[in-house]
């Protein structure tokens, strides 16, 4: 389990990795939340519940398994993050943090895109699936699917990150379409 929730810190901070400028007028609300599940396969496997809070650039992640055992919370803004438990207390810089525990890095700017089922950058090609979306972008292809009418906006309730290293499946029950001002 703790190496699952340090795969999946790698999702929380959108600088560790080149910043890409999207150029469309795709407006994607600063707040949103949801709960879910997500699933990672790469060299290993996990499963985890997921409460993912977003406001302005700072995100906070719990994570968790059956019944809430095992809470992780990983909390990160543009220059940090940081990964709780019972077990550990990392901090640091994001790149630093995944280069560490991971050996690899990713488009972690295009995350807040990519989560809502849009590209991060404009310019990207997308391809029509049953009720949903597929693009190739950063060298990860995303597939958004089943997406549902919330609040007025439309948003995906499966989404599968996938590249040669790595494959993130998230399954989400509830979106939040804005969140308190502090998390």
């Amino acid at each position: 389990m703790k190496r699952i929730l340090v795969l999946i810190a790698f999702a929380l901070s959108l600088s560790a990795c080149t910043t890409f400028t999207r150029t469309s007028e795709v407006d994607l609300t600063n707040s949103w939340g949801f709960d879910g599940r997500i699933q990672y396969i790469g060299q290993e496997r996990g499963i985890a519940n997921v409460h993912w809070q977003y406001l302005n650039g700072q995100h906070e992640v719990e994570l968790s398994g059956p019944f809430g055992l095992g809470l992780t919370r990983l909390t990160g803004d543009e220059q940090s993050l940081r990964i709780k438990n019972s077990d550990i207390d990392l901090y640091g810089p994001a790149e630093q943090l995944m280069s560490l525990n991971l050996g690899w890095r990713a488009p972690l700017s295009a995350l807040p895109y990519w989560l809502q089922g849009h590209p991060m950058l404009a310019s990207t090609p997308t391809a029509p699936i049953t009720n949903g979306v597929r693009f190739e972008e950063l060298g990860w292809t995303v597939s958004a699917t089943d997406f549902r009418l919330d609040q007025g906006d439309s948003r995906p309730y499966r989404l599968s990150l996938k590249s040669d290293q790595l494959q993130l499946n998230f399954i989400i029950s509830q979106w939040q379409a804005s969140m308190p001002e502090n998390l």
